[in-house]
C-alpha cells in the first residue's frame, strides 16, 4: 500500500507545481490555449461536440462508480462480509465520498458555480466577449458553470480512489493517465485552461489523500494501539 500512496502524493505534487506555475505566470494559460486555436477559421482544434460527448461519458462513468460503491456497501452489510475480497466498508466509503466531495461538492457545486472565470472560448482573445482572468483568483466574467476548475477532469482523476481502495498502483496509474487524457481534450477544445485541469487534479487527489487518512490509516493505527499489550508491572521484592 505504501507504493500506492507514494504514487498518489507524487501526482499531488506534480499537480500543485503545475497549478502554482500557471498562477504565477498567467499568460502561459493564454499561450497554450492559443496553440490549440486556429484563426481562421476561428475555432479550437478539437470540435465542441467531441468534448461534449466525452463529458457525458465521464458523467456516466462517475455515476456507475457511485452506484457500484453503494450497491457493494449495502451487499456487504446484508451478507456480513466483503463481497469482493479486501474491499470492505471503509474502502467503499472512500470511493463514494471521493466522487461526492471532490468533483461533486467542491468542484461542480461550489467553485464552478461561484468562481466566475470565463472559459477560453468565451474570452476576447478567442472570439468571445469576456475578459481573461488568472486561475485561483475569483472573477466576475462568468455567471455559472464556469471554467475554474474542470468538472470532467476532476471526475476523471477521482477514479484514482479505486486504486487506493484496492491497493493497486496500476489502477492509480491508469486513472492518472485517463485524467491527463480528459484534461487534454478539454484544453484542446477550448473548454478549459491548463490551470483549470491542474487544479482539478489537485483537488480530487487531495480529497483521496484526506479520506485515505481518515478512513483507512487512522482507524487501523487506533486499532493497533488498542490491541498492543500493556506493560505488566513486576512485583517488588520485600
Amino acid at each position: 500500500m505504501a507504493h500506492v500512496r507514494r504514487l498518489l502524493w507524487m501526482a499531488i505534487g506534480a499537480a500543485a507545481a503545475v497549478g502554482a506555475f500557471f498562477v504565477l505566470f498567467p499568460t502561459l494559460d493564454l499561450a497554450v490555449s492559443r496553440l490549440a486555436y486556429r484563426s481562421p477559421p476561428g475555432e479550437f482544434v478539437l470540435p465542441r461536440y467531441g468534448a461534449l460527448l466525452l463529458s457525458r461519458l465521464v458523467s456516466i462513468s462517475c455515476g456507475l462508480a457511485v452506484i457500484g460503491a453503494l450497491v457493494l456497501l449495502v451487499a456487504n452489510r446484508v451478507v456480513g462480509r466483503p463481497i469482493l475480497r479486501g474491499i470492505d466498508g471503509p474502502r467503499l466509503v472512500l470511493i463514494l465520498l471521493t466522487f461526492l466531495v471532490g468533483p461533486g461538492l467542491i468542484v461542480n457545486s461550489t467553485l464552478k458555480r461561484y468562481w466566475g472565470r470565463a472559459r477560453p472560448i468565451e474570452i476576447r482573445q478567442f472570439g468571445g466577449e469576456a475578459q481573461f482572468s488568472r486561475a485561483a483568483v475569483p472573477a466576475t466574467q462568468c455567471p455559472r458553470n464556469c471554467s475554474f476548475p474542470s468538472g470532467d477532469a476532476a471526475a476523471a482523476f477521482a477514479f484514482a480512489a479505486v486504486g487506493v481502495a484496492t491497493g493497486s498502483s496500476l489502477v492509480v496509474g491508469a486513472a492518472l493517465v485517463v485524467g491527463v487524457a480528459v484534461s487534454a481534450v478539454r484544453v484542446l477544445s477550448g473548454a478549459h485552461f491548463v490551470s483549470d485541469v491542474a487544479f482539478s487534479a489537485l483537488l480530487s487527489l487531495l480529497t483521496i489523500a484526506v479520506l485515505d487518512r481518515l478512513l483507512l490509516r487512522r482507524p487501523r493505527a487506533a486499532a493497533g494501539r488498542r490491541g498492543s499489550p500493556g506493560r505488566v508491572a513486576q512485583p517488588s521484592s520485600a
